[in-house]
């Protein structure tokens, strides 16, 4: 349905603004008046094609969900109702954030909880985020939940960001290396080959191989496209049940250093949720099946799901994790200390900070490991091109001088 923007009165007199969707503009100002405002303009917002398009297919990002969660926390903190601070929050938000803000907030004025409104959209707010906003709400503490969802998900995005961090500079030097290797194979060598013909020289084995690299290049480059696309096509087919993305998760924690950084992340994560899910007050067996939901490793969904049923049976939290040697032994003692004294949600808020510090040292590990690796195939590959391209020159020099 189409937006509308309107300018009105409310019942104290003062000018509100802010967006309608109905489904005409007659509609637009009935469903004002319902709301018991007094109607002065009522205006159809115009778009173009390609933003009505751009916006279908925009999504709202990870940042402008923190954004939100933490502006829509100071506003709650602040004394102001959710339908009003939504309001403030619509008239200053992006344009895709702003479709999501108007479908919440037409929610909300319909009569429906903040929570099953945030539950219309699975793609942006997670179970785990509105199982807290639930509590929240159910508690009179909605301001308190906010806050701590905002400094969690700051948290992550901080966290997420020195990740991205440590690996763009890897991946901007392999980049760049495979750009220059494949314009030397594609322009270069083929020009030294032509030189190389007309004094009828011969060639060395390494440069043999150079020339067999570059004709295949730059004969068969279609073919290498084709088999790439292929390639990947063939394993997002495969990657999507559930046996193949256990098989690729297994490997991934095998693979030294960033299988380690992986698992860290993981225990960060799952800790500081469960610990928010359960300090808010959500029934422990319903927080770890929300954790589990939320986890990016299929093989700790499958554990978490387990000790879930485990729990509900009895079994201690911390003695279900340490059958499991995903999981730390130093988590599963932990744990149980945080279960005999009641403090489990305080012990799991510093777990979460401890595997983010064995984290962020793994960070650390895995650049102190790139840049020489790194080094070592730029120094080979450089090396074999230049004795490929040397050797024939010093040859064709020496049998001109004689």
């Amino acid at each position: 349905m189409p937006f509308f923007t309107y300018k009105a009165k409310n019942g104290e007199g003062k000018i509100q603004r802010g967006q309608v969707e109905a489904s005409s503009l007659q509609r637009a100002g009935e469903t004002l008046i319902e709301k018991g405002l007094f109607v002065i303009d009522v205006k159809p917002v115009v778009e173009n094609t390609f933003t009505q398009v751009t916006k279908k297919v925009k999504s709202v990002k990870f940042a402008d969900v923190v954004i939100f969660t933490r502006q829509l926390a100071s506003i709650v903190e602040a004394g102001l109702t959710l339908t009003m601070g939504i309001t403030l929050l619509i008239e200053q938000a992006k344009p895709n954030m702003k479709i999501l803000l108007i479908q919440i907030l037409n929610d909300l004025e319909s009569g429906v909880s903040f929570n099953q409104a945030l539950a219309k959209h699975p793609k942006i707010f997670s179970k785990s985020y509105i199982s807290l906003v639930r509590a929240g709400e159910s508690s009179g503490s909605l301001d308190i939940i906010l806050n701590r969802l905002a400094d969690n998900m700051e948290e992550q995005k901080d966290f997420q960001s020195k990740v991205k961090g440590a690996m763009i500079y890897p991946a901007v030097i392999l980049l760049v290396m495979g750009v220059v290797g494949i314009i030397m194979m594609v322009v270069v060598v083929p020009k030294l080959l032509e030189v190389f013909n007309e004094f009828g020289a011969d060639l060395p084995l390494p440069t043999k191989i150079l020339i067999a690299i570059s004709n295949f290049l730059t004969d068969f480059w279609w073919a290498i496209i084709l088999i790439i696309i292929g390639l990947v096509s063939a394993f997002m087919v495969w990657y999507r049940n559930d046996d193949s993305k256990r098989i690729v998760d297994n490997y991934l924690f095998k693979v030294p250093i960033l299988g380690e950084l992986r698992k860290k992340t993981i225990l960060t994560n799952f800790a500081q949720t469960l610990a928010m899910l359960i300090k808010a007050g959500v029934p422990l067996v319903e927080s770890l099946l929300l954790s589990a939901e939320g986890m990016s490793s299929i093989n700790y969904r499958d554990y978490l799901k387990v000790v879930g049923e485990k729990v509900e049976k009895g079994v201690a939290l911390g003695t279900a994790l340490g059958v499991y040697d995903d999981f730390p032994m130093v988590m599963a003692q932990m744990v149980k200390v945080g279960e005999e004294t009641g403090k489990l949600d305080d012990i799991l808020f510093k777990l979460s900070q401890y595997f983010k510090g064995e984290a962020e040292r793994a960070v650390a590990g895995l650049m102190a490991a790139f840049e020489p690796a790194i080094m070592v195939i730029l120094g080979l590959a450089v090396g074999f091109v230049v004795i490929a391209i040397i050797m024939p020159i010093y040859d064709l020099t020496n049998q001109i001088s004689a």
